[in-house]
């Protein structure tokens, strides 16, 4: 043993080794007051350390003495750092006096169950770590912990300290033993303290004012906490207390975020003073019905998630964030009178909400009251703006009274089964979607209403009718399948956009007399529809007016465009004339039945297939057109008269099948498709550009220009042109024989080929009707037999085509046929077997 004596001072232990153990007792003199710095460590034999007149036990001593199980130090003061690690068998410390003890000291002691130290006022950090045979600790004096103590001490079941006032951090951390603690002082409390002390009852602090983060959590054997005193509560306290039933803090003003996570026994909290609540508090509270809180003003986000409350009442609150009461499936009344503003997703699914009543609310966000399905009634006399998704699937929602709403926007009342009626002559603006699926909504009144978004009204069944008296502009498919509306009246609508009035089969009524532009869509199979006006309309879209069955009156004055489609099938029309327009799409009357003329005085240009099938159409009028592309009058078998007299370019099949049409002019026709005036059998004379014919004859889908005519043997022979097409000016002609008997025609390129292909035709009428399999052969001569196709006319097919091959089965050939729209095609499919893909 090495002492070092100070002049003056008390000695000073420096060194020891095994020798300095007498049968497993080291015992130091009564003159040594210190041991220095790591002067006792690994000493396997040391059992009992007595030390009478020891003041101060510096850093590092006693570590690793494994079967140290005693240490008496009756005047001991002071233990530095890092003394006594792994003393596994140490289970007495006898030190009276001990007023301080610095920081890892005591760690891993599992053996020690009994401390003495009446004296101690501080304790330093990571002090009795892990000492898990600890059951309890008294220290009448302690005033100062700092952080990690007692940590994972799971056999210690009690702590005593009357004058304690600060713990800071990490302190009792899993000590699952823990029952009692009395510190009837305390007033500050730091972070992650007593966590997971699972079988700590009872907290009681009279004197804390402060509670930090993350403290008491995982405590599920906690069930009363009186704090009398505490003022503020930080983050993440009382996580999962599950055992938890009451909060009372009758002067807490300051509450953080995430505290009582998952109490699912805490049925009430009384904070009488408390203004304010941040973020994901009481989330999870499944027994919460009682939260009494007078002079709170404003609640952040994700409060009250899941709670049980019937019923919540805030009378000083004026803001709430987002996704509060969550899923509160058993709030079923909620009463702010001060509330102002409210965030996002709040009262989402509660399911049994029926009263809510905030008569100064200025502005909710969005998803508030999402699928509240048991709201009947909301009330706001001060709201003025709702944001999106708002009572979306509110199916009982009846009455909604907003009477100085300006703004709604996107989905708010989406399926609102219930609602009836919709009064709100502040309303300007409404956004996309709203009161889709209303299927009861038969009132919608908004005299002010400046802007509608898109799907607004979708699917509203009984819906009957509409004004907007200061409406500019609609946007797209709103009124979409309003199946009972019968009238829309927009006294200033400029433009609508598409799909919107699309199938509203009962509607009679359209005023929209500023009414310019037009896109998409609209007015698609109104069945009752009959007189459409729109005075000042100027530009239409595609697929308007498509199925318009009883539609007969069109008056657009100022019409200059139509897109495509418009009109399909409206089958009520017998007269149009359309005044100013200029340009039209395609397909526009395609398949009106009923209409007789058609009169464009200043059209100058139409794409293809307008008028395609118009049964009864005889005469279109259309003095400056210049241009048309393809199938226009197709099929219209009744057509007489055509006046273009400045037309200069005409596409491909235009007149197909028009047999009523004897004659056709277009002076300025330079530039002619294929296969205009096929099967035109009533057609004698026609003029294109400076070129006129006298006589002609359409036959076997041929255009032929006859010169000479001669009977023989009671055959019709005629020598003449073929005429293919015109670029520029300039006709394509081929020259050709036509002969003709009973009904049968034939070209050829000379009278005997035009004979024998005569001759063929008539034989062949005997086998035309046989069956065609996918796998016949079809030759030229076999395509002519039953198709009465001629050799001049299959061989301008080939040369317009590319085709060379001579030959192909019917199922190779089948869909060349369609492709080119050949002539026969339709004889040839009546006699195949196979199935036509």
């Amino acid at each position: 043993m090495k002492i070092k004596k100070e002049p003056g001072c008390h000695d000073i232990l420096v060194h020891i080794d095994s020798s300095d153990i007498k049968d497993g007792v080291l015992y130091l003199p009564e003159s040594v007051v210190l041991i220095g710095d790591w002067v006792i460590q690994n000493q396997p034999d040391l059992v009992t350390v007595v030390a009478p007149g020891l003041s101060f036990i510096q850093t590092g001593n006693f570590r690793f003495c494994n079967a140290l199980t005693r240490l008496e130090a009756p005047e001991l003061l002071s233990i530095y750092d890092e003394s006594f690690y792994e003393c596994n068998a140490l289970t007495t410390l006898v030190a009276p006096e001990l007023r301080s003890i610095g920081n890892k000291n005591f760690n891993h002691c599992s053996s020690l169950t009994n401390v003495e130290i009446s004296e101690l006022y501080r304790i330093g950090n990571k002090n009795f770590y892990n000492c898990k045979a600890l059951t309890g600790f008294e220290a009448p004096k302690l005033e100062v912990i700092g952080n990690k103590n007692f940590y994972n001490c799971k056999a210690l079941t009690h702590f005593k300290s009357p004058i304690l006032g600060n713990i800071k951090d990490k302190n009792f951390y899993e000590c699952s033993a823990l029952t009692r603690l009395e510190i009837p002082l305390l007033n500050e409390i730091g972070n992650k303290n007593f966590y997971q002390c699972t079988t700590l009852t009872d907290f009681e602090a009279p004197e804390l004012t402060s509670i930090g983060d993350f403290n008491f959590g995982r405590c599920t054997a906690l069930t009363e906490i009186e704090l009398p005193m505490v003022e503020g509560v930080g983050n993440d306290n009382f996580d999962r207390c599950e055992a938890l039933s009451g909060f009372e803090a009758p002067v807490l003003t300051a509450f953080g975020n995430d505290n009582f996570y998952g109490c699912k026994k805490l049925s009430h909290f009384e904070a009488p003073i408390l203004t304010a609540i941040e973020n994901k508090n009481f989330r999870f509270c499944s027994g919460l019905t009682h939260f009494i809180a007078p002079l709170l003003t404003s609640i952040g986000d994700r409060n009250f998630y899941e709670c049980g409350f019937r019923d919540f009442e805030a009378s000083a609150l004026t803001s709430i964030g987002n996704k509060n009461f969550y899923e509160c499936n058993a709030l079923i009344v909620f009463e702010a009178p001060m509330l102002t503003s409210i965030g996002n997703k709040n009262f989402y699914e509660c399911n049994t909400l029926t009263n809510f009543k905030v008569p100064h609310l200025t502005s909710i966000g969005d998803k508030n009251c999402y699928e509240c399905n048991a709201l009947t009634d909301f009330k706001a006399p001060m709201l003025a703006i709702i944001g999106n998704k708002n009572f979306y699937e509110c199916h009982m929602l009846m009455n909604f009274k907003t009477p100085v709403l300006t703004a709604i926007g996107d989905n708010n009342f989406y399926q609102c089964n219930a609602l009836i009626g919709f009064d709100n002559p502040t309303l300007t603006t409404i956004g996309n979607g709203n009161f889709r699926y209303c299927n009861v909504l038969a009132n919608f009144e908004a005299s002010e209403l400046t802007s509608i978004g898109n799907k607004n009204f979708y699917e509203c069944d009984a819906l009957i009718g509409f004004k907007a008296p200061v409406l500019p502009s609609i946007g797209k498919n709103n009124f979409q399948f309003c199946r009972s509306l019968t009238f829309f009246k927009a006294p200033i609508l400029t433009s609508i956009g598409s799909t919107n009035f699309m199938s509203c089969s009962v509607l009679t009524s359209f005023e929209a007399p500023m009414l310019k532009t037009m896109r998409n869509y609209n007015f698609d199979d109104c069945d009752a529809l009959t007189h459409f006006q729109a005075p000042a309309l100027v530009a239409m879209g595609n697929l308007n007016f498509n199925n318009c069955l009883t539609l007969c009156h069109l008056e657009v004055p100022m019409l200059s465009t139509i897109g495509d489609t418009n009109f399909f099938r409206s089958n009520s029309f017998t007269h149009l004339e359309i005044p100013a327009l200029t340009a039209m799409g395609k397909e526009n009357f395609r398949r009106c039945d009923l209409l007789v003329n058609f009169k464009a005085p200043v059209l100058l240009a139409m794409e293809g297939s307008n008028f395609k099938e118009c049964d009864a159409l005889t005469r279109f009028e259309a003095p400056i057109l210049t241009s048309i592309g393809d199938k226009n009058f197709y099929e219209c078998k009744v057509l007489t008269d055509v006046e273009t007299p400045v037309l200069t370019t005409m596409g491909e099949d235009n007149f197909y099948r028009c047999y009523a049409l004897t004659g056709f002019e277009a002076p300025m026709l330079t530039t002619i498709g294929y296969d205009n005036f096929r099967y035109c059998s009533a057609l004698t004379d026609v003029q294109f550009g400076e070129h006129r014919y006298t006589t002609v004859k359409s036959v076997d889908g041929l255009l032929t220009i006859i010169e000479k005519s001669k009977t023989l043997n009671e055959i019709e022979i005629h020598t003449g042109f073929i005429f293919n097409d015109c670029m520029d000016g300039v006709p394509d002609l081929s020259e050709t024989f036509l002969v003709g008997k009973d009904g049968f025609f034939a070209h050829g390129e000379t009278v005997k080929q035009a004979l024998e292909d005569l001759q063929f035709k008539i034989i062949a009428k005997k086998i035309k009707r046989e069956p065609i399999n996918e796998d016949t052969v079809i030759t030229e001569a076999y395509y002519k037999t039953i198709t009465g196709a001629c050799t001049q006319g299959v061989k301008q097919w080939r040369e317009q085509n590319n085709i060379t091959e001579e030959s192909f089965t019917a199922k190779e050939l089948l869909p060349i046929l369609e492709k080119t729209n050949a002539y026969g095609i339709e004889k040839f499919k009546a006699l195949i077997t196979f199935e036509i893909s």
